[in-house]
C-alpha cells in the first residue's frame, strides 16, 4: 500500500513537473522553437547619448527580424526593469538594458511567432503593456498586467492594425482601412473617431506635447489637439510637398516642439499647426526614415542603412555607425530612460 501510494506521489510530481517546466522557462523569457542561431544587426543600444553604439545578442531560428517598436516596462513586480521591441516574429523581452534579447512567450502561445506592429504602456497602469498584432489576417489588439505571463484579447478587426498610442486615458487604434478608434482605458469602451480612406501608417504624440498625429499613406497628415475628437489636415498649413513626404514625427519633451522628417529635411512646430524649415536639403538629410530628439535638442536620424546625429539644432551632423556589419534600414530610433539610453532597430 504504501508503495504504491509513494508510486501515485512521484507520478504526480513528475507530471507536475512536466507541465510547469515551460511555463517556468516562458517566465525567465526562454521560448522554445526560437532558440537558433545568433542574429546580428538586427538591434543596437548606447548608453552614452549617442557616442557609441553596441549590438544586442539575440539567439532566433527566424532568418531575419524586423523591428517596429521600442518600449520600457517598469513595474514594481519587476526584479529588473523590461525592454520591450515589438518585431514582426514576436516580442522580444531584455532585462540587460538591451545585451541580449529574447523572444517571449505567454501561457496560451498568442504572440508565438506573429507579426506585432506595436506596443504601449497604460499611462494610468504602468504595470499594462498594450500590444498590437496582426495575426490570422486580423488586427488584435491584448494586453497584458503579469510580464506576459497571460495576455488578453480586447479587440479584433478584420483590418490590420498598424499603429497605437497611448495618451491620457485613451489609447488611438490606427488601421490598415483608415479607421481612428480610441479606446478609453478607464472604462473599456471603443469608439470610431474617424475614416480617412487611406491606411493610417503611423500615429506619434509626446508625453508633454498634446498632439496626436496621424499619418496616413495617401491622403497626408492629420492633427488633433482635443483627443482626437476634431482632425486638422496640415496639407494646407506646411504645404502639399511637405506634408505628402512625412514619414515619422519626434518630439523634444523639455521643449515642447514637434519636428517631422520628410524627403526635404526637417520642419519644425510649437503648436502642431504651424511649421517652419529647419533645414531644407542640407545634405545628408534626404529621405529620412526614422528620427528621434532627446530633451537636450539631440537629433538623431536614419536615413536608409545609415544614422545621423546632430549636437546642435539640426544644423551640422556626424555620421554615426551603430552596426557594423548591416545594411538594412534603420526603422526605428527610441530614446527611453530619460533619453539615456537610444534603442536602434532594423528592417529588411
Amino acid at each position: 500500500m504504501d508503495k504504491a501510494f509513494s508510486l501515485i506521489v512521484i507520478v504526480i510530481l513528475v507530471g507536475t513537473m512536466l507541465y510547469f517546466v515551460p511555463i517556468i522557462g516562458q517566465i525567465l523569457g526562454v521560448t522554445g522553437g526560437n532558440v537558433g542561431n545568433e542574429l546580428s544587426g538586427v538591434i543596437a543600444i548606447s548608453f552614452d547619448h549617442g557616442k557609441t553604439f553596441h549590438e544586442g545578442s539575440m539567439q532566433s531560428s527566424y532568418g531575419s527580424v524586423d523591428i517596429n517598436d521600442f518600449d520600457y516596462l517598469q513595474a514594481h513586480s519587476l526584479k529588473k526593469p523590461l525592454l520591450l521591441a515589438a518585431s514582426s516574429k514576436g516580442l522580444l523581452l531584455s532585462d540587460n538594458d538591451g545585451i541580449s534579447w529574447n523572444f517571449f512567450d505567454d501561457l496560451h502561445h498568442e504572440l508565438s511567432g506573429v507579426d506585432v506592429r506595436d506596443i504601449a504602456i497604460n499611462p494610468y497602469n504602468k504595470r499594462e503593456v498594450l500590444i498590437a498584432a496582426h495575426k490570422d489576417g486580423n488586427g488584435v489588439l491584448y494586453r497584458s498586467d503579469n510580464t506576459f505571463f497571460t495576455v488578453e484579447k480586447i479587440f479584433e478587426d478584420e483590418e490590420r492594425i498598424n499603429a497605437i498610442h497611448a495618451y491620457g486615458d485613451g489609447l488611438y487604434i490606427g488601421t490598415q482601412d483608415g479607421k481612428l478608434i480610441r479606446y478609453n482605458l478607464s472604462n473599456n469602451t471603443f469608439r470610431v473617431l474617424g475614416t480617412f480612406g487611406s491606411p493610417i501608417v503611423s500615429l506619434f504624440g509626446g508625453m508633454y506635447v498634446e498632439n496626436l498625429y496621424i499619418i496616413t499613406k495617401d491622403r497626408g497628415v492629420f492633427v488633433s489637439s482635443d483627443q482626437g475628437n476634431s482632425l486638422i489636415g496640415l496639407r494646407n498649413k506646411i504645404g502639399e510637398r511637405f506634408d505628402a513626404m512625412i514619414k515619422t514625427i519626434a518630439f523634444d519633451e523639455g521643449a515642447h516642439v514637434s519636428y517631422a522628417a520628410t524627403a526635404l529635411g526637417i520642419i519644425e512646430s510649437v503648436d502642431g499647426y504651424n511649421w517652419r524649415n529647419i533645414n531644407e536639403g542640407a545634405s545628408p538629410l534626404l529621405s529620412i526614415n526614422a528620427l528621434a530628439v532627446s530633451s537636450g535638442g539631440v537629433f538623431f536620424a536614419g536615413v536608409h542603412d545609415k544614422m545621423y546625429v546632430s549636437r546642435d539644432h539640426g544644423f551640422n551632423w556626424e555620421y554615426s555607425d551603430p552596426f557594423s556589419r548591416k545594411e538594412d534600414e534603420l526603422s526605428v530610433i527610441k530614446l527611453l530612460r530619460n533619453d539615456t539610453l537610444v534603442l536602434v532597430g532594423t528592417r529588411n
